[in-house]
């Protein structure tokens, strides 16, 4: 059994006081993991990465913590941003870790994900955008066929689903998520999705019998709690 905490969209300091409350009110003693979804800080503003980092140790939060990029933890920060957290948080872009919790091995896989469609501001201002989400779509898929580990997570910032966006207009779904990327969860064995960006989804949804997790701050308000059995079957999740 693996106990894994996560959240997302911090937009640091926009609701770093509600990530403050929700880890108060969470029990995160007993976490063996923290998973991040991205955008922990607001609009490429590095320096704001420290506050979350000191709600951390505020916290008492002691397991490993791993985390994928948002949309605005912009590409030209990234190497700053990692350095910046490097002795508490482990950045994942298109790329995955093994972590051994017990006699559990655990692999999560982490990706800023994919768009189905472009935003206007993204085809604007990054060349090549389209050809870049159609490309990651692939890169993750290929990741996730190589990892051999107990348990396997997908850990994206965009959802890979449009199932977890009611509550978003329905007409904005193509710029909020990707259904393109259902292909990759029901393809391989997968035991849990954990994603975010969507501030006005819905918490959980199956995508092919695996669940699919929305842990954006504004969405659920608190730390999302997820417990996974070594076969892969869910056994919790603690919703409000």
């Amino acid at each position: 059994m693996v106990k894994v905490g996560a959240v997302g969209d911090i937009h640091s300091p926009k609701f770093l006081e509600d990530f403050r409350t929700a880890l108060k009110s969470a029990d995160c003693s007993k976490l063996d993991l923290f998973l991040f979804a991205g955008d922990l800080v607001l609009k490429g503003k590095v320096s704001n990465i420290e506050e979350v980092l000191d709600t951390l140790e505020e916290n008492k939060i002691k397991c490993p913590i791993i985390s994928c990029f948002g949309n605005e933890e912009y590409s030209n920060i990234r190497a700053e941003i990692t350095m910046k957290a490097e002795n508490r948080i482990k950045f994942l872009d298109d790329e995955s870790t093994t972590i051994k919790i017990r006699d559990v091995n655990v692999g999560i896989v982490g990706s800023q994900g994919s768009l189905e469609s472009p935003t206007s501001w993204q085809s604007r201002n990054i060349p090549n955008v389209e050809k870049i989400y159609a490309e990651r779509i692939d890169k993750i898929a290929k990741i996730l066929g190589n990892l051999q580990t107990d348990i396997r997570i997908l850990l994206t910032h965009y959802p890979p689903t449009y199932k977890v966006l009611k509550g978003e207009r329905k007409w904005f779904y193509p710029h909020v998520g990707c259904n393109r990327c259902e292909k990759v969860i029901s393809s391989d064995r997968i035991d849990a999705v954990i994603c975010a960006h969507s501030h006005l989804g819905i918490p959980f949804a199956l995508v092919n019998n695996v669940p699919v997790y929305n842990v954006s701050l504004p969405a659920t308000r608190k730390i999302s709690v997820i417990e996974v059995s070594k076969t892969g079957s869910l056994d919790q999740y603690m919703v409000p």
